[in-house]
């Protein structure tokens, strides 16, 4: 059974001195070894958006591993949709602006999101899956995931981390093909923000009403995060479920024979992913930070103390009461467990697990 170590928010004591005696505590720091080059793999954020990691624990956890001699990096890939992290160099500027420049960044994929190597997992979907290079090269690497609700695979933590923010632009498109948007006719006013922010020129409205050309879509999902009405929405049949599967084993694929730490930051649990340019509030009170060696794992600890907490009134409209999923609440054709089913399926992790509060 995997251990699971939870700093609780509540503290006296500064989290950022807890964190780092926590990682001491429980001996992470004998992995990394001397002149050993650590990815630091971490969403940084796109422009505007306001829920993503603090970079006060990364520049901490940084300094930790620059203390033990290795050679650390702020890593990630670019993306495939519209926005300020769609190339190397707008994510760099992006980065800087959101305050990782304290660091040293390497944009995983390279300039243009193709410099990847394979890696043969002979996996459901795929006997190979292409790695960005930033990542696949790297020594070791410490994950760190903002833990929050996600529009197409319920939530996302430390497993999306790593099967879609390793990935290069081949691979994201691979695993986003067939997650075909649907719209709600009887919601739907035909006011064109869907089609505006659609990087496949996918949507058209006919009759004041969005059409999505299955031929053209990508499945990224930006039509269904812009939509002010929810008129865009994502049924739960095999497509959607492939892409969970792909996308866990692209996560399998990326940490395939590498020692890896996982730490989860449950605090500004926002509905949706943080690759939009907004946040839509926080959806239960700030819990604490989990760290373990496995990612479903700590996946499935996260998960499980966001049920276990009460749902804010100020997102919900009312309390949710604990011991419910939130997530299901969010995104209710959406199963927000089976990526951790299919985890676990696979061999990248177990759910069962033993937390150890610190």
């Amino acid at each position: 059974m995997s251990k699971v170590y939870f700093i609780p928010i509540k503290s006296e004591k500064s989290l950022l001195k807890r964190l780092e005696e926590t990682i001491k505590r429980v001996n992470y720091d004998k992995i990394f070894s001397e002149n050993d080059n650590v990815a630091i793999k971490l969403h940084m954020g796109e422009k505007g958006n306001t829920a993503f990691i603090r970079p006060i624990y990364v520049r901490k956890l940084f300094e930790f591993l620059l203390s033990l001699k290795t050679n650390p990096y702020l890593t990630d890939t670019t993306t495939l949709y519209k926005g300020s992290r769609g190339t190397a160099i707008d994510y760099l500027n992006t980065a800087k602006w959101n305050g990782f420049d304290f660091a040293p960044i390497i944009i995983a994929d390279g300039l243009s999101g193709s410099s990847g190597v394979e890696v043969e997992i002979n996996k459901k979907h795929y006997k190979k899956v292409k790695i960005a290079e930033g990542i696949y090269y790297a020594d070791k690497i410490l994950c760190l995931s903002h833990f929050k609700g996600h529009e197409q695979t319920g939530f996302g933590g430390a497993i999306k981390n790593l099967g879609m923010g390793c990935a290069t632009k081949e691979g994201k498109l691979s695993m986003h093909s067939g997650a075909i948007p649907i719209v709600k006719k009887e919601k739907c006013t035909g006011c064109s923000k869907c089609k505006i922010v659609c990087p496949a020129s996918a949507i058209d409205i006919v009759k004041k009403i969005a059409i999505i050309d299955g031929n053209k879509c990508i499945g990224c999902g930006e039509c269904i995060a812009f939509c002010p009405f929810y008129a865009i929405g994502i049924n739960w049949n095999t497509p959607v479920k492939n892409l969970v599967e792909k996308m866990v084993e692209y996560a399998y694929g990326a940490v395939k024979n590498k020692k890896t730490i996982y730490i989860n930051f449950i605090m500004d649990v926002s509905p949706e992913c943080d690759c939009y340019p907004h946040s839509k509030g926080y959806i239960v009170p700030d819990i604490g930070i989990l760290i373990s060696d496995d990612p479903v794992s700590i996946d499935q600890c996260s998960f499980d103390l966001v049920k276990s907490s009460i749902g804010l009134p100020s997102f919900f409209g009312r309390i949710i009461e604990e011991g419910k999923d939130k997530f299901s609440i969010l995104h209710p054709e959406i199963e927000p467990e089976y990526q951790l089913k299919y985890a676990e399926e696979i061999g990248l992790g177990e759910r069962n697990y033993e937390i150890k509060e610190v």
